[in-house]
């Protein structure tokens, strides 16, 4: 599991450490450049599943589903995850609710 929020690529050094990251939770921004970092960083550690935070809680994060070429993705209020259930082949997109 990893928290994170950037502004640039990240290095080899911190991808190393960030190696075995199944789960990222990852700042995304309300701005097109951030949502484009978030999908670059996303797609250099290549974790099992994502959950995009910092959009703004009334919105959705449209840009950064489109920079990460996924198709809009339901929304849901709570997770419950086992490595066992995450997926195998490709990273998948997790929306939460924001808690108001």
């Amino acid at each position: 599991l990893a928290h994170l929020s950037v502004n640039k690529e990240l290095t080899d050094a911190q991808l190393e450490q960030l190696s075995d990251v199944d789960l990222l939770i990852i700042d995304v921004g309300s701005t097109e450049d951030s949502n484009e970092m978030a999908a670059k960083v996303v797609s250099q550690i290549e974790p099992r599943v994502v959950i995009p935070m910092g959009y703004g809680a009334d919105k959705k994060p449209t840009t950064f589903l489109k920079e990460m070429g996924a198709s809009d993705t339901e929304a849901q209020n709570k997770l419950n995850i086992k490595k066992k259930d995450l997926p195998q082949e490709e990273t998948k997109i997790i929306i939460l609710n924001a808690v108001k």
